[in-house]
């Protein structure tokens, strides 16, 4: 066993170790998604890129919840590739577990830790020095030369990245009352993906349609009898009719929450890349289409959704929340026509 007792300006008796990992993985709008893809995305990336192929096609807006627009699917603790175990931040404490020494003999197994706690302590985080909020790291990794744990989140720049973080500014952060808990996490290798056409199709129609398929206790939103939930398309249009509603009278919101815009362009680019991969992979030919062209017009409308979105934060202008809604619109008929293509060829 390491003794792991380290302090800024003492050299660490911990060696360097780093797990594999994707920095950019497909999906990166929520953490919940973006740390297991990057764990098994870092190695045989094409093989589970078919999580994303069969499980991130339905969409949810659930005005009420906090991830008002989300991919409607089930929590990484239920992948069956992922080994997932929980240690709440009680179980901790009442062992008197020294956090670090937990993280680093995780990283020496081969378990990356999801870590989540007081980010009011973690430099390079927005909430630093600021408020006292929980939010999320990814560690993978260790640097004996510099003494700081690897890690990955969303940071003061908001966007998935990067972060080097001293070791004692996680153990003050997972003394706060906002540490909430930390999960291990590794890859299982043995766990097959499967390509399966005819069960992907229905759900690409269960989008067109709107439908909530596959509802069961395992998804990660599940149903709100008192409060209107969206799916599909038509959580697509609710994310329009939001837009449309910023900064009106009687709205108290005046800025773009920036995490539907991002979902939304990434939803739609994993779409486009979907619809690519299944037509290559079935030669179909797309009949009276150019599909490259129409994949292309769908990435660009959704790209411009997201920039449009952060300049109207920055003027507020009116002008620009009106081109933000036809983006919307067009991304949404370029994709709807190219999709009732597919299911038809």
């Amino acid at each position: 066993m390491y003794n792991i007792v380290t302090t800024k300006g003492r050299r660490s008796l911990m060696d360097s170790i780093r797990l594999p990992l994707e920095e950019k993985p497909m999906v990166k709008t929520y953490l919940r998604q973006a740390f297991p893809l990057s764990i098994l995305l870092a190695e045989q990336a094409d093989y589970y890129k078919g999580i994303i192929i069969n499980d991130h096609i339905q969409l949810i807006a659930a005005p009420h919840d906090e991830n008002r627009l989300d991919y409607h699917n089930y929590h990484y603790s239920h992948w069956p590739n992922i080994s997932h175990n929980r240690m709440p931040a009680s179980i901790l404490r009442r062992n008197q577990i020294d956090i670090v020494s937990y993280i680093y003999n995780g990283l020496r197994e081969g378990y990356y830790s999801d870590i989540w706690l007081d980010t009011f302590y973690i430099p390079g985080k927005t909430a630093y020095q600021k408020e006292h909020y929980s939010h999320g790291l990814l560690i993978f990794g260790y640097s004996q030369e510099s003494d700081e744990f690897l890690t990955m989140t969303y940071t003061n720049h908001l966007r998935y990245s990067r972060l080097n973080v001293h070791p004692d500014d996680i153990r003050q952060a997972c003394n706060s009352d906002q540490f909430e808990y930390i999960n291990l996490l590794k890859k299982i290798p043995a766990a097959g993906i499967h390509y399966d056409l005819k069960s992907i199709l229905p759900k690409l129609q269960g989008y067109l349609n709107s439908c909530d398929f596959e509802m069961n206790d395992k998804r990660y939103h599940r149903p709100s009898p008192n409060e209107p939930q969206y799916y599909g398309v038509q959580a697509c249009k609710w994310f329009r009719d939001y837009i449309d509603a910023i900064g009106n009278a009687g709205n108290e919101e005046t800025r773009i929450d920036m995490r539907l815009p991002y979902c939304f362009a990434e939803h739609k680019k994993c779409m486009a890349w979907r619809i690519k991969l299944i037509a290559d992979t079935a030669n179909l030919k797309l009949a009276d289409s150019n599909l490259d062209a129409a994949l292309k017009e769908i990435e660009y409308h959704s790209e411009l959704v997201v920039n449009l979105s952060l300049k109207y934060n920055v003027k507020e202008d009116a002008s620009i929340k009106e081109r933000i809604i036809q983006e919307i619109n067009d991304a949404l008929d370029f994709k709807g026509d190219t999709l009732l293509c597919l299911l038809d060829e």
